[in-house]
Protein backbone atom coordinates (compact mmCIF):
# COMPACT_ATOMS: atom_id res chain seq x y z
CA UNK A 1 0.00 0.00 0.00
CA UNK A 2 1.30 3.46 -0.90
CA UNK A 3 0.01 6.79 0.39
CA UNK A 4 1.01 10.41 -0.18
CA UNK A 5 2.50 12.15 2.84
CA UNK A 6 3.21 15.90 2.88
CA UNK A 7 5.27 17.84 5.43
CA UNK A 8 5.77 21.57 5.88
CA UNK A 9 9.31 22.97 5.92
CA UNK A 10 10.72 22.83 9.44
CA UNK A 11 8.45 19.97 10.55
CA UNK A 12 9.80 16.57 11.54
CA UNK A 13 8.54 13.54 9.62
CA UNK A 14 9.86 11.35 12.43
CA UNK A 15 12.37 11.63 15.24
CA UNK A 16 15.26 9.47 16.37
CA UNK A 17 13.94 6.72 18.65
CA UNK A 18 10.41 6.66 17.17
CA UNK A 19 8.89 3.32 16.22
CA UNK A 20 9.01 2.49 12.51
CA UNK A 21 5.76 2.22 10.59
CA UNK A 22 6.65 3.32 7.06
CA UNK A 23 9.29 3.66 4.34
CA UNK A 24 9.49 6.96 2.44
CA UNK A 25 10.37 7.93 -1.15
CA UNK A 26 10.80 11.65 -1.86
CA UNK A 27 8.77 12.78 -4.88
CA UNK A 28 9.47 16.50 -4.40
CA UNK A 29 11.25 18.77 -1.96
CA UNK A 30 14.12 17.96 0.40
CA UNK A 31 14.64 16.56 3.89
CA UNK A 32 17.50 16.91 6.33
CA UNK A 33 18.90 13.91 8.19
CA UNK A 34 19.92 14.63 11.81
CA UNK A 35 21.60 12.17 14.17
CA UNK A 36 22.03 13.09 17.85
CA UNK A 37 21.19 16.71 16.97
CA UNK A 38 23.88 16.93 14.28
CA UNK A 39 22.99 17.64 10.64
CA UNK A 40 24.33 14.76 8.53
CA UNK A 41 23.01 15.15 4.98
CA UNK A 42 20.19 16.34 2.76
CA UNK A 43 18.03 13.97 0.71
CA UNK A 44 16.03 15.09 -2.31
CA UNK A 45 13.78 13.89 -5.12
CA UNK A 46 14.01 10.12 -5.76
CA UNK A 47 16.00 9.50 -2.55
CA UNK A 48 14.44 7.29 0.12
CA UNK A 49 14.67 6.79 3.88
CA UNK A 50 13.16 4.82 6.75
CA UNK A 51 13.99 1.32 5.55
CA UNK A 52 16.52 0.28 8.19
CA UNK A 53 14.17 0.54 11.16
CA UNK A 54 11.61 -1.57 9.28
CA UNK A 55 14.12 -4.21 8.20
CA UNK A 56 15.61 -4.61 11.69
CA UNK A 57 12.46 -3.91 13.75
CA UNK A 58 14.43 -1.20 15.52
CA UNK A 59 13.71 2.38 16.59
CA UNK A 60 14.45 5.16 14.10
CA UNK A 61 18.19 5.87 14.01
CA UNK A 62 17.83 9.51 12.88
CA UNK A 63 15.50 12.49 12.77
CA UNK A 64 14.12 13.48 9.37
CA UNK A 65 13.03 17.11 8.91
CA UNK A 66 11.39 18.69 5.87
CA UNK A 67 13.37 21.69 4.57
Amino acid sequence: KMIVCKAEAGKYIFKQGDLATAFFIISEGKVQVEINGEKKKVLQKNDFFGELALIYSAPRSACIKAI
